[in-house]
């Protein structure tokens, strides 16, 4: 090792110890003092501050930026009513989320449904909120036309509850090409069996029906056609 590099090691080495006339704290200042005297990139990482605000400044510009996250530009840390009432605004329709004034206690009420207010225990906020049943049939109420209307999501108008026949056969009439899923008589099971590819019917032995099934081959050749040459082409 050259003697010029034993001697700077020697030094650095020398720098580092406390001696009886340099301090931890002086010796900890001058390595402090020899950082700042070199550019070193990593001191960027400061500006993730909010708005700029370097996140460990403690100059009173950067205070304000990073405080400036308030919802609504209310300082997050401030304690002036008027960046409070910033932050507060946040609450339902402007009703300030902490504050206990009517106004804004009403208008964090006011996202019930339909305007029904939420915690409201008026008759009307209570039907506006109930409103939301299907078709309008309020969806607590017991009253026979409400019942109906909440019902009245049955297929087809069937309702969904009712064992009255022609609600059960507007329910059944979801069959294919309207033959009724629960039916047995043989015009719904026809109905039903009609599905198959170009009308042949699913079920159906029928040479014919089998005929217009296999028709979904490749350019209409039947797809379970042997070697036919017109198929082949």
């Amino acid at each position: 090792m050259k003697p010029a590099v034993i001697a700077a090691l020697l030094a650095s080495s020398v720098l580092a110890l406390p001696t009886p006339s340099r301090s931890q704290e002086s010796i900890e200042r001058e390595l402090d003092e020899l950082n700042a005297s070199e550019p070193w990139e990593k001191r960027e990482a400061q500006s993730v501050g909010i708005y700029g605000g370097k996140a460990s400044t403690t100059e009173e510009v950067g205070i304000n930026k990073r405080q400036s996250v308030g919802i609504y530009g209310g300082k997050a840390s401030s304690t002036d009513s008027e960046d409070i009432n910033k932050r507060q605004s946040v609450g339902i329709y402007g009703g300030k989320a902490s504050s206990t004034d009517s106004s804004d206690v009403e208008k964090r009420q006011s996202v019930g449904i339909y305007g029904g207010k939420a915690s409201s225990t008026d008759s009307e906020d209570i039907n506006k909120r109930q409103s939301v049943g299907i078709y309008g049939g309020k969806a607590s109420s017991t009253d026979s036309e409400d019942i109906n209307k909440r019902q009245s999501v049955g297929i087809y108008g069937g309702k969904a509850s009712s064992t009255d026949s022609e609600d059960i056969n507007k329910r059944q009439s979801v069959g294919i090409y309207g033959g009724k899923s629960s039916s047995t008589d043989s015009e719904d099971i026809n109905k039903r069996q009609s599905v198959g590819i170009y009308g042949g019917k699913a079920s159906s032995t029928d040479s014919e029906d089998v005929e217009k099934r296999q028709s979904v081959g490749i350019y209409g050749g039947k797809g379970s056609a042997e070697t036919d040459a017109k198929d082949n082409a």
